[in-house]
């Protein structure tokens, strides 16, 4: 063992003993150096200690006030997700209608665009309109061909029922 490797006031062991050799660990009880004061045993002992939880400290900080930052872009994007869930919940046209709306007056090509688009969504939903009252239309009069037909077969048969009873057949 060198010189080095005590301490010069209390002669104690410095750096932690190494088990395995039989060498004792280190006793970290205080100096017996006026005062108290950590003999340099003690201190080198414990000094990768000090640091390294200094490391660990400085990294907790830096990993906490990154995780804050996350946390809050977390936030962000579920307040934007549901943003846009509730535009994509938004009608087709509607939203057409929106984006007309929000590119009028931007640019020279874009102007009246909205007016031109609007027209044409407001005849669409004519169409649509027309198209449902015809389909309506449309069903009523099957319903009503069908109860003519029905009506019609029903009467047809009993006008032959009344011939075959008014002219029974008769036999070769």
């Amino acid at each position: 063992m060198s010189d080095e490797s005590v301490c010069s006031v209390c002669s104690r062991l410095t750096g932690f003993g190494d088990e395995d050799k039989g060498e004792p660990p280190v006793n970290l009880a205080r100096c017996p150096s006026p005062g108290g004061l950590e003999c340099r045993a003690v201190a080198q002992a414990v000094a990768p200690l000090r640091r390294e939880n200094e490391v660990l400290r400085s990294n907790s900080d830096h990993l906490s006030s990154e995780n804050a930052a996350l946390s809050s872009q977390v936030d962000s994007m579920a307040m934007r997700i549901e943003s846009l869930a509730e535009e994509l919940a938004k009608p087709e046209d509607v939203r057409l209608r929106e984006v007309l709306d929000a590119l009028d007056g931007r640019a020279v090509i874009f102007d009246g665009l909205g007016a031109r688009v609007t027209h044409l969504l407001d005849e669409m939903d004519e169409w649509i309109v027309r198209a449902g009252e015809a389909e309506r239309m449309v069903e009523a009069a099957r319903r009503s061909l069908s109860s003519v037909a029905e009506s019609m077969t029903e009467h047809a048969y009993q006008e032959l029922a009344s011939a075959l009873e008014a002219h029974p057949r008769r036999g070769p």
